[in-house]
């Protein structure tokens, strides 16, 4: 039987926003996105509204959140309704100001890029998170310097991070259909690649000293005209597939597999699962085999259908938040942690706690074998929600415990560190 999650608003927002950040509307405060984005300071929300914005975006160096309407309230229908469209000139979003971890994209179209490197997204020296995207029909195209580079993404010694996202009909003159990755070590978690195309790496090329973590991936349907319908990977790369089901090649790697994913309707740009418990003809072989330390944070037949872990693809895995936009000045009337997000990391993730009374706490870190790592909070706390966060960049990549304790009350968690 499914089990179903209620998604309560703000599915995944403000997690890692300060308290005292601002909410920046587009269009209400702000005519258009690139005006709220130079309007705004670190740690703020640039929130917009549904319909078509068309022009280049660029960060500016701030480590902003910038979300559709998705972003409070879950509703999966605002990805495909808000589109930021490039106008067929230069790349739609860049991220060249060094960029990192703190810069989110989430719940955006993106589309209509055209430029000779990243036609949808360009990072150079720069590592921006995007979150629960659509990435489609963006072209880098070829010039007299044998361009044409990564018709979605072209990263440069970026290491960016990939979660939920649906990349198809992207395409590149030369390398990298839907990514070309040189010396970046990104961290690609439960996306969905499909029908992109390039002359070598249909999905990916990546040159240049990089790791590639990919985790609970699908990648079909991608085609290269010369090599790599899929990957296209030079001799320096080290490349980890797990939970991956990959067109073409069985890879090596835990529980990876290359079965037709069955999407429900992928000429529609419907790309869940297929489950007969929705009343597809079928059950796809992607449901239920990611990784076993990863579950379908939020389940039902538009998200994740795993019961026992997570599904592969965009839309399963994660963990729901349980945040409201007031959620912070709210006295919780129990006490709580929360799952840490982002969950894979690399390398900083952020941990909520409850607290209904002020009272002396403790969070710490412990390994998988239960030894002790380090203390994150040790002191006295007012009530209220509080958020801490722990830089792992120091550590070794493995599952961690965190641990909630106080006088009354102690709570475990799990998470995952991937360098």
């Amino acid at each position: 039987m499914l089990k179903f999650t209620i998604l309560l608003a703000g599915l995944i927002i403000l997690i890692s926003t300060p308290a005292s950040a601002t909410i920046i509307n587009v269009p209400g405060d702000y005519g258009g996105i690139q005006a709220g984005i130079n309007a705004s300071s670190d740690g703020d929300t640039v929130l917009v509204q549904s319909g078509y914005y068309f022009g280049n975006i660029n960060f500016n160096g701030r480590g902003i959140t910038l979300g559709s309407l998705y972003l409070t309230s879950g509703y999966i229908g605002y990805i495909s309704s808000t589109t930021i469209h490039g106008y067929g000139s230069g790349s739609v979003m860049t991220f060249d100001s060094n960029e990192d971890h703190s810069s989110i994209v989430v719940g955006f179209t993106i589309t209509g890029g055209n430029h000779i490197r990243g036609a949808g997204i360009y990072c150079e020296n720069s590592s921006p998170e995007f979150r629960n995207n659509i990435v489609t029909n963006n072209i880098a195209h070829e010039d007299e310097n044998w361009n044409g580079l990564g018709g979605a993404f072209y990263c440069f010694q970026s290491d960016l991070i990939l979660r939920g996202n649906v990349i198809f009909s992207n395409n590149a003159y030369y390398d990298g259909g839907a990514m070309y990755l040189h010396n970046s070590n990104p961290l690609i978690v439960n996306n969905t690649f499909y029908g992109n195309s390039a002359m070598y790496g249909g999905a990916i090329s990546c040159t240049g000293s990089s790791a590639l973590t990919l985790i609970n991936n699908i990648f079909w349907a991608d085609s290269a005209t010369d090599m790599g319908n899929e990957f296209y990977l030079s001799d320096d790369v080290w490349p980890l597939f797990t939970y991956c089901n990959i067109q073409d090649t069985l890879w090596p790697g835990d529980g990876n597999i290359n079965q037709p994913p069955l999407f429900r309707d992928p000429a529609g740009w419907d790309f869940h699962l297929m489950a007969t418990e929705c009343d597809d003809p079928y059950d796809s072989p992607c449901i239920d085999a990611g990784d076993p330390d990863i579950l379908d944070g939020v389940s039902g037949c538009e998200w994740g259908l795993g019961e026992s872990r997570s599904d592969m693809g965009a839309y399963g895995g994660g963990d729901s938040v349980e945040v409201d936009i007031n959620d912070l000045s709210q006295v919780p009337d129990k006490f709580k942690i929360s799952q840490s997000y982002p969950n894979p990391f690399n390398a900083i993730t952020t941990i909520q706690y409850k607290l209904p009374t002020a009272t002396n706490v403790a969070i710490d870190i412990f390994d998988i074998k239960g030894g002790w790592v380090t203390s994150l909070v040790n002191g006295f706390n007012p009530a209220g929600s509080h958020r801490i966060s722990w830089d792992a960049s120091g550590y070794s990549s493995g599952i961690y415990l965190y641990r909630l304790r106080t006088s009354s009350h102690t709570e475990s968690r799990k998470m995952i560190f991937l360098k």
